[in-house]
């Protein structure tokens, strides 16, 4: 065989091994980005999600209850399925005590939901 042409053939193998290598590690730098994207959407969520719940909770108990009850039973089921742990189990509490409309424990789990969120955020 030529020296020359095993010479081209050697130099495009090491060409295409060094494409691939290239392109490997420039998708795997793509996919970290997409992840913490990602990441930042979802923790966004999770606050909207948060935010609303608590705002129509304090609606439904400061202001005016049946005007703000399916609000709020809307904003707090949309929360749940974002939070697990101890501050999931307390807006699942805080669910239920909307759902029987009883006043008082939605207080209490209102303002547990709250002390629970803000340890979370900080």
């Amino acid at each position: 065989m030529d020296t020359s042409l095993l010479t081209a053939v050697l130099t495009g193998i090491i060409s295409a091994t060094a494409t691939c290598l290239i392109n490997r590690w420039q998708l795997k730098n793509e996919i970290k980005k997409l992840k913490l994207s990602w990441q930042h959407q979802n923790a966004a969520s999770d606050q909207s999600a948060m935010t609303n719940a608590l705002r129509f909770t304090a609606l439904y108990l400061h202001d005016d209850p049946d005007m703000y009850y399916d609000q709020d039973l809307a904003m707090v089921s949309t929360a749940q399925p974002y939070f697990k742990g101890r501050l999931g189990d307390a807006l699942d509490n805080l669910y239920h005590s909307l759902s029987r409309k009883d006043r008082k424990l939605v207080m209490e789990y209102y303002d547990t939901v709250i002390s629970l969120y803000r340890k979370q955020i900080h």
